[in-house]
């Protein structure tokens, strides 16, 4: 493919980079600049195989060996591009493998071949059939007649298909060719470039906007699109493209009120693609087009705020990215403060503080959680994940209580003012990676203008470098629940009978507070009238759902149970599926559940999701459930 190399990436991409403790890449000696991808996807071997061909700017001139991030990667040649064309043959070598980090590759240059401050290096290569960062689907798991495979490049599962600087401080342009099967749909995070000469099955794509190596993501599958304003769409399968279409009606405006509050969006467009059920999160936000899970379709519009959460990324976390993962909550705790924010403009305050409070709530469970496994420092903000697997860096922590430390920030300044620098943070850190010091020391040079709030250093460092919540805490809204609080404490005392309960109004906010309230011990009655009553299982609302699966977890409820699988089997979901494994593992009986079902369920999920739960179900033998 014609190489395309973006003034932006080198007006932008000035700035040092830091120390990355889950790369390889050393990129005070050389950088990638730019990847062309040209990728053939062979669903039989359950690979990808082709070429990427990086530009490489040479920092160091006296720098004779470029490191990149491999993981499982089969590397057959290296070749160095010269300006006529020329491909001259490059030395390399695959370093030992590493177990959370992969294998470095090591590319030599002789100094003949490292003369220019920049240069192009052709990598041929394949990914193994076992690469973390691709979910192949059988027609099985889809809704449809086809196969699905895409890709899941965060936290640094990115170098499991491409060789590259896998690190988020390390920004590049990219390109890419993808041949699929003549049937299949290709989509990615770029731009589609229209092609009259390509063959049958090949698609081809550009992002002209630097990114880190874990935003470039592939999904290939029997898709269909629907517009769904001048510059959003949604993309699925065919049979459920118009129940995406409905439940993301508001995509359109959720943008331009996002732009009002944080300023231009940059990526040019905004889709969504609904994923097959084997999907691994809420969402991800792959820029110009987030990947959601079909747990999101209620037929109601009620959990559209994973959508607005993927949205807000495209401000902070694919604007502004953190720099390491311990950094994490630079991406998160951001986006999710500018999720509430938009929330409350876009569907009112009221459902803005009924899923605020219901975060909370999980943050506590999650502190807790924490601290009585012995892991106290992870409640922190600024993590310190050197030498473990970064994923385990993501937790209701950085997401809730960054957004929360922020929320503090906001009630000193001021909305208005807060909103000021919030634009300001946006607009001077574009296409940047910031660390959470740099944050800080910026914060803090704010605070020394005239007309800043006032602000203790102990105050911000509290939330940055110490554990649980500090005293600063912002109250979270009360009474917002009363209605149903009080419903349910007359449900349980008898007063009210489960069929007179006042559901019919009930948002599903209200009733995963009515379940989340329900004890451990409460009477096997009761769970009984309640699941014939309201026919609660593994069915609807994925978010009802799964506060159901919870309270017949911590009640022992075992008619449930077989729901409980169904539900487990049907989605691949993190946050839903670690929710559950984690409750099942508080007990002797639960693990013992939850390793028959993890069984049967295992194959469905992605390798991220399959490590976390065997943390969880095998905490001394690791991977034992293979």
């Amino acid at each position: 493919m014609k190489h395309i190399m973006a003034s932006l990436a080198l007006s932008l991409l000035s700035a040092p980079v830091v120390a990355d403790p889950h790369s390889f890449a050393e990129p005070d000696k050389f950088l990638v600049r730019h990847v062309d991808l040209d990728l053939r996807a062979d669903f039989d071997a359950r690979r990808l195989e082709g070429t990427a061909e990086l530009t490489v700017e040479q920092v160091d001139p006296d720098a004779s060996e470029l490191l990149l991030d491999t993981s499982g990667l089969e590397i057959r040649t290296v070749h160095l591009i010269e300006m006529s064309g020329r491909a001259r043959v490059l030395a390399f070598r695959l370093g030992n493998p590493d177990p959370i980090l992969g294998s470095p590759l090591t590319i030599e240059f002789p100094n003949c071949c490292a003369a220019t401050s920049e240069m192009r290096i052709r990598i041929d290569y394949r990914t193994s059939n076992e690469a973390a960062a691709l979910q192949w689907l059988e027609p099985a798991q889809t809704s449809g007649q086809h196969p699905f495979m895409y890709t899941q490049g965060q936290a640094i599962l990115a170098r499991s298909w491409i060789p590259i600087q896998d690190s988020p401080g390390i920004r590049m342009t990219y390109s890419a060719r993808i041949k699929a099967p003549p049937a299949l749909t290709a989509v990615m995070s770029a731009a589609r470039v229209e092609d009259p000469s390509a063959a049958p099955g090949e698609h081809r794509f550009e992002m002209k906007q630097p990114i880190p190596a874990y935003l470039i993501a592939l999904a290939i599958g029997d898709l269909a699109f629907q517009p769904l304003g001048d510059r959003v769409g949604v993309w699925t399968e065919p049979s459920r493209l118009a129940a995406a279409a409905y439940e993301l009606a508001d995509l359109q405006r959720m943008l331009e009120t996002g732009e009002r509050m944080a300023g231009p969006y940059r990526w040019d467009r905004y889709d969504v693609l609904i994923m097959p059920r084997a999907f691994a999160y809420g969402g991800m936000e792959n820029p110009r087009i987030s990947f959601i899970s079909p747990s999101i379709i209620a037929g109601d519009r009620s959990l559209v705020s994973t959508v607005v959460h993927e949205l807000a990324h495209s401000w902070s976390g694919n604007l502004v990215t953190n720099a390491t993962w311990d950094d994490f909550w630079l991406n998160e705790g951001f986006t999710s403060y500018l999720e509430r924010r938009l929330m409350e403009v876009l569907y009112g305050k009221r459902r803005a503080d009924m899923e605020d409070a219901i975060a909370y709530e999980g943050l506590v469970r999650t502190i807790a959680d924490l601290e009585a496994a012995g892991l106290g420092k992870d409640t922190d903000l600024k993590l310190n994940l050197a030498g473990r697997d970064p994923n385990e860096g993501t937790s209701d922590v950085a997401y809730d209580k960054g957004a929360r430390f922020l929320r503090f920030l906001e009630s000193r300044f001021g909305r208005p003012e807060f909103d000021a620098f919030l634009r300001e943070y946006f607009d001077a850190h574009a296409f940047r990676s910031m660390t959470t010091e740099s944050f800080r020391a910026e914060l803090l040079a704010r605070l020394e203008k005239a007309g800043a709030p006032r602000i203790t250093v102990d105050e911000i460092d509290a939330w940055i470098y110490g554990p649980g919540l500090p005293p600063t805490l912002i109250a979270v809204p009360q009474g917002v629940f009363e209605s149903v609080d009080r419903a349910a404490a007359d449900w349980r005392a008898g007063k009210i009978a489960t069929a007179d309960l006042p559901v019919k109004d009930w948002v599903p906010q209200e009733w995963v507070r009515f379940l989340d309230q329900q004890p451990a011990d409460i009477a096997r009655e009761k769970l009984d009238e309640l699941r014939s009553t309201f026919r609660l299982g593994a069915e609807g609302n994925a978010e009802i759902a799964l506060s159901w699966l919870q309270l017949a977890i911590r009640a022992n409820y075992a008619p449930a149970y077989p729901d409980l699988e169904k539900f487990l089997l049907a989605t691949g979901r993190w946050r839903l599926v670690e929710t559950l494994f984690r409750d099942l593992a508080r007990t002797e009986s639960g693990t013992a559940l939850g390793r028959q079902i993890y069984a049967k369920a295992k194959p469905g999920y992605h390798a991220s999701i399959r490590q976390a739960v065997e943390r969880l179900l095998y905490p001394q033998a690791g991977s034992a459930a293979s």
